[in-house]
């Protein structure tokens, strides 16, 4: 058997590079058009991983189009620390006193606003591009002002993962809750039934206040007319005796 020339053993080292293109090929990546849930009020765990090997765990809350609650859990410098985002402005507050947003805390604060612009940009009525993978889950590519990303969702739009390479930052979500947030103010429907209650426990006081003042008054008025007949007819007795 003759030897293979050179042209021979290429092609034959190519050939399993060119069988796993042709596989590819073969089953390539669906894109879908759908509507992530990201839309209105929701709630959901968020671990992050930045810059120079930073980490943080935080409650990530999203009350409107660009109005975001980040509390932190994680690392111990930024544990309880709240940050408020609505718009460019940026506070923070530590159960419920304003301060500054300490220096620990703005490399995150970048991070996070760069996630949350992105998220928002995604909340679109029309619904976004995105490919679907064999497992089932979604993912959205595209460009931001800070680089290009990826972020992921489950086969129902429930957000899982975000990544921006150039940054570098990614992020893992966890226990996504949507609607209202526990901890904020009372409904209106609950102060309204509140008032009502205590205005129909007012009403009553005051009606069996009134009803036993006018009891009162009844009962006086009966006796001072009593007293006035037996007054008058001691008198007649008087006369006639005369």
């Amino acid at each position: 058997m003759k030897p293979l020339n050179f042209r021979g053993r290429v092609l034959l080292s190519a050939l399993p590079v060119l069988l796993l293109t042709a596989a590819c090929t073969a089953s390539p990546q669906k894109e879908t058009v759908v509507r992530p849930q990201l839309s209105g009020a929701y709630t959901v765990g968020a671990s992050l991983q930045y810059g120079e090997s930073q980490t943080a765990e935080l409650t990530l809350t999203r009350c409107g189009k660009g109005n975001w609650d980040a509390e932190f859990s994680e690392p111990q410098s930024l544990s309880g620390v709240l940050l408020t985002l609505e718009g460019n402005a940026v506070t923070a507050s530590y159960k419920g006193l304003a301060f500054t947003v300490p220096k620990s805390a703005m490399p995150a604060k970048a991070m996070l606003c760069i996630l949350t612009d992105v998220l928002d940009s995604l909340d679109t009525p029309e619904g976004v591009s995105c490919s679907k993978l064999e497992d089932g889950r979604l993912v959205c590519a595209g460009d931001a002002e800070n680089g290009t990303y990826t972020v992921t969702f489950t086969d129902t739009g429930i957000l899982t993962g975000f990544e921006m390479p150039s940054q570098p930052l990614t992020a893992a979500f966890h226990d996504y809750r949507a609607g209202a947030v526990a901890g904020t103010a009372p409904q209106s429907g609950e102060s309204s039934t509140a008032q009502t209650t205590g205005s129909t426990q007012s009403g009553t006081q005051s009606g069996t206040q009134s009803g036993t003042a006018q009891s009162g008054s009844t009962q006086s008025g009966s006796t001072q007319s009593g007293s006035s007949t037996q007054t008058g007819s001691t008198k007649e007795t008087q006369r006639s005796a005369s």
